[in-house]
């Protein structure tokens, strides 16, 4: 008897410390998806963070069209970043399409509408206007779509359906749009930020913009192989990498956007084609661009690093280095006008987002920078730069107006 007893002790023991064991494993099987069998209805409801339709005002009562029809420029910029007559002029090119293409699809990509009737398809509730609102004021915010909900009075389902509609509707219009354009300036443009840039900075002869990197946070990937490409472990999490360079007049005249976030810098610019393009600038107008450590000097006479004091330099070469330490903070600005004027991007980036769709946000966003500057101006390097900006500002209105 008392050995039974013993072994059945010893049974009730090993089955304890196994199943003790298979916690972390349990927890990690029955999920949040699998636990929702065995939660009441009202339980579900409390997790979940959309507003219901019942507690938002109709889209045309909503606070956008408050906003919209106050004809208040301050508060307007506050929430999408640009005045009325940038926004008009935005609005009259993103209206055609808008009428053209629907959201509505199986595959969930926009179509062209073909009514014979000569009606826009199904009904939306909401109008150009509004779509062109929601895509800026998304840029404008970060965190939860719920706010934005309540803004524009539209449930989360169809928030999220006309959001990435009206992301690709923009990116058409600004790809077509000269002021927005992310293109190398003219030699005669490069000649005059060489000017501006040696007003400046006596002994920084022929500069003229500058290059920075930077790296945006993305959604952990499932897959291993995709996961070690995003993962950066100098700054430990996932990201995608960009390079951007900067014109004294504000305006990013080249930019490589979505790269793995394990490539460095100098890296990213070798592959995208940036080197490339600098080298014929030097070649051509004699232009050079100031970098910071990140990128390679190596074989490339166009560039000029800036940094701490070296073993053996002369008086004349610590002058220029301390002048493109100085100058590079020019970099510092723009990368600060960045995220500064589009706070999304210190949101983590979704990774199931498709990478196309995800390159065409990113392009998207230097863009509306470039328009954004050489329209409303709220640039610290156009600023400095060019102190008499507003005069030219007020020459691109004109253009709005005829």
């Amino acid at each position: 008897m008392m050995s039974t007893k013993s072994c059945d002790e010893d049974d009730f023991f090993i089955h304890f410390l196994f199943f003790t064991c298979q916690l972390p494993l349990l927890a990690l099987i029955f999920s949040e998806a699998k636990l929702k069998h065995f939660l009441s209805p009202a339980d579900l409801q409390k997790r979940d963070r959309r507003i219901r339709r019942c507690s938002l005002l109709y889209a045309d009562q909503s606070p956008w069209q408050k906003l919209y029809h106050s004809r208040n420029e301050q508060s307007f910029i506050t929430f999408t970043g640009f005045n009325y007559a940038s926004f008009d002029y935005l609005l009259s090119k993103f209206t055609p399409l808008y009428l053209r293409y629907s959201p509505y699809s199986i595959n969930g990509k926009i179509v062209v509408i073909e009514n014979d009737d000569g009606t826009r398809g199904r009904p939306r509730c909401l109008d150009a206007a509004a779509c062109l609102g929601l895509v800026l004021g998304y840029t404008r915010t970060k965190g939860s779509l719920f706010s934005l909900q309540m803004i524009f009075g539209a449930t989360h389902s169809v928030l999220s359906l006309f959001l990435r509609y009206s992301i690709k509707l923009l990116y058409k219009v600004l790809k077509e749009e000269p002021l927005a354009r992310v293109e190398i300036p003219s030699e005669e443009d490069i000649r005059k930020y060489q000017e501006v840039i040696a007003s400046n900075f006596s002994v920084l002869d022929g500069i003229w913009c500058v290059v920075d990197g930077l790296k945006i946070p993305i959604q952990k990937s499932g897959v291993e192989a995709t996961q070690n490409a995003y993962y950066n472990g100098w700054l430990h999490s996932h990201f995608v990498g960009c390079i951007f360079v900067f014109a004294p007049s504000g305006v990013i005249v080249s930019c490589i956007v979505n790269a793995p976030g394990s490539w460095h810098d100098s890296y990213i610019a070798e592959n995208g084609g940036l080197y490339d393009k600098l080298k014929s600038v030097y070649e051509s107008t004699g232009g050079i661009a100031v970098v910071d450590s990140a990128f390679s000097k190596k074989r490339c006479p166009f560039l000029i690093k800036s940094g701490k004091m070296k073993v053996g330099e002369s008086p004349a070469q610590r002058t220029i280095r301390q002048q493109a330490t100085s100058l590079r903070q020019s970099a510092e600005w723009g990368m600060r006008s960045i995220q500064g004027s589009f706070p999304r991007l210190k949101d983590k980036l979704l990774f199931s987002q498709e990478m196309a769709d995800r390159k065409a946000f990113l392009h998207m966003i230097s863009m509306l920078l470039n328009f954004r500057t050489r329209t409303v101006g709220l640039n610290q390097l156009n600023s400095t730069y060019y102190p008499n900006f507003h005069l030219v500002g007020d020459d691109v209105l004109e253009i709005f107006k005829n």
